[in-house]
């Protein structure tokens, strides 16, 4: 789920400036895993920063009824579908949009070549799921987890193994960017993405993946969509600008990007997609051409659903950058 901040400090010494964030140096740590060959120094990276955001308090994990004749009732979780027809978008910006004819404008993407173009990130890697009673995947119910077979590092994996089996090469970072501080996790994954830049410069494609979160009446909602008959989870753009004076010169390339993959998706699986959400906000998407964030359904959904939808976004994307 995509936070943020509020500015509650004054200017101090050393401050750090990022989507209305201003985060006080505080001391150097971090660790990164990078798939296969690499090794890192976290020194080299980033140092860790502090900033206070408001955050809705986290509401309580219902308590399972209690079972009638040996028999415990199985909670059942609401769920809906949010479409997108005809490249509709949510905007929270002033900026006017046309999006069926931004989406018309010339692109040409490269994907050739043995080095890997596609670097897969986790601003909030620790977000989880559910089970099929609405419970969340990590320790007493908890949608949020640092094991990465359950949290958005699964689904980021997923989708890296979708580019790999079309021979497209890609970088996966499992960096768990929201600890052990969640308040300083868009400060650390600034600070992977500025890592891998600098040493893999081919980088052209950013692609940070989270999951949403919708509630109602207190209890997790999931977003489904029907795809070859099977439940999964609906997925989201979320695209930054430079509304709120921070410079962001490829939000607009970003744009044109998000509409091309949505309009693909909404022809190959009408119904999977939900409007894409421009945001004033820019979500670390200043460093390429290619940098966007999706949200893979929500804490209501199962993990199997949004592994699903994982597939089915990366088969999205692939069409899109290979220019059909």
């Amino acid at each position: 789920m995509i936070c943020v901040a509020i500015l509650t400090l004054g200017f101090a010494q050393n401050i750090f400036k990022d989507e209305n964030i201003f985060f006080i140096n505080k001391s150097n740590g971090g660790s990164l895993f990078l798939k296969d060959t690499l090794s890192y120094n976290p020194q080299a990276v980033m140092s860790y920063a502090s900033a206070v955001f408001l955050k809705p308090p986290e509401k309580k994990e219902e308590k399972p009824p209690k079972a009638k004749n040996t028999q415990a009732k199985k909670k059942e979780i609401p769920q809906k579908s949010i479409e997108s027809v005809n490249l509709d978008i949510k905007n929270e910006t002033d900026y006017r949009i046309d999006t069926l004819e931004l989406e018309k404008t010339p692109r040409s993407y490269d994907l050739s070549g043995k080095k890997a173009k596609i670097l897969i990130i986790h601003t909030h890697a620790s977000e989880t799921y559910s089970d099929n009673s609405g419970n969340g995947l990590g320790k007493n119910g908890s949608h949020r987890t640092s094991d990465t077979t359950k949290n958005m590092v699964s689904i980021g994996e997923r989708m890296a193994e979708v580019f790999e089996e079309n021979n497209i090469a890609v970088i996966h970072d499992k960096t768990l960017c929201d600890s052990p501080s969640y308040n300083s996790s868009y400060v650390k994954s600034l600070g992977v993405i500025e890592w891998y830049l600098e040493r893999y410069p081919q980088i052209e494609f950013v692609f940070d993946i989270h999951r949403d979160a919708i509630e109602e009446n207190g209890s997790p909602t999931k977003l489904v969509a029907k795809v070859n008959g099977k439940s999964t989870a609906q997925a989201m753009i979320v695209c930054g600008t430079d509304a709120m004076g921070l410079s962001n010169p490829f939000w607009k390339d970003n744009l044109i990007l998000a509409l091309k993959i949505q309009k693909n998706l909404e022809e190959m699986y009408p119904g999977f997609m939900r409007p894409l959400n421009l945001r004033r906000e820019r979500f670390n998407m200043h460093k390429t051409k290619g940098s966007l964030l999706f949200e893979i359904g929500t804490h209501g959904n199962t993990q199997l659903e949004a592994l699903r939808s994982a597939e089915i976004l990366a088969e999205g994307i692939i069409k899109t950058l290979k220019n059909k």
